[in-house]
């Protein structure tokens, strides 16, 4: 959190983006970024670990009030297949509403990405893998919605 604090004021948001762990360093990144989103992987094991997430954020919560989980991203989506359809109704269960209506399929370049360390949308990105940036900018536009009417929300609650 102190190191994040000098820089904070120049930027609307900041991102912690962590390893799938939870030990002390996604534990620092929640303390330091408390609003929480939970890339789940729609795979039955990956939602089932979605309740640890769950678990880590509300010990977090107990040290710093401000940190929740804003949403669940369910990730890996694939039509037709019968595992991530039966892994996101689980997920919506343990979600409820915060389970964000994007969703990102799977595709190579996304590995490719990660793999490399190089982010995503700087590459040329056609078929499957346009599919996959789009739906990654999608889902940016619905958190900064979600947090534009989080604000508007406590601005007329707060008078």
């Amino acid at each position: 959190k102190r190191a994040i604090a000098p820089i904070e004021p120049r930027y609307d948001y900041i991102v912690c983006d962590c390893s799938p762990s939870l030990g002390i360093v996604t534990l620092n990144a929640m303390l330091a970024c408390p609003e929480v989103i939970v890339p789940v992987q729609l795979a039955r094991i990956a939602v089932l670990g979605a309740l640890d997430v769950q678990k880590t954020v509300a010990a977090a919560h107990e040290v710093d009030k401000a940190c929740r989980i804003v949403g669940y991203l369910p990730t890996f989506a694939h039509e037709g297949e019968r595992e991530p359809r039966e892994a996101l109704e689980l997920l919506k269960g343990i979600a409820g509403t915060t389970l964000f209506k994007s969703s990102i399929h799977r595709a190579t370049a996304i590995a490719q990405a990660m793999g490399e360390g190089q982010p995503l949308l700087s590459r040329k990105l056609v078929g499957r893998d346009g599919r996959a940036a789009d739906e990654y900018r999608m889902f940016t536009w619905e958190v900064v919605q979600q947090a534009e009417n989080t604000v508007q929300l406590s601005e007329v609650a707060n008078g």
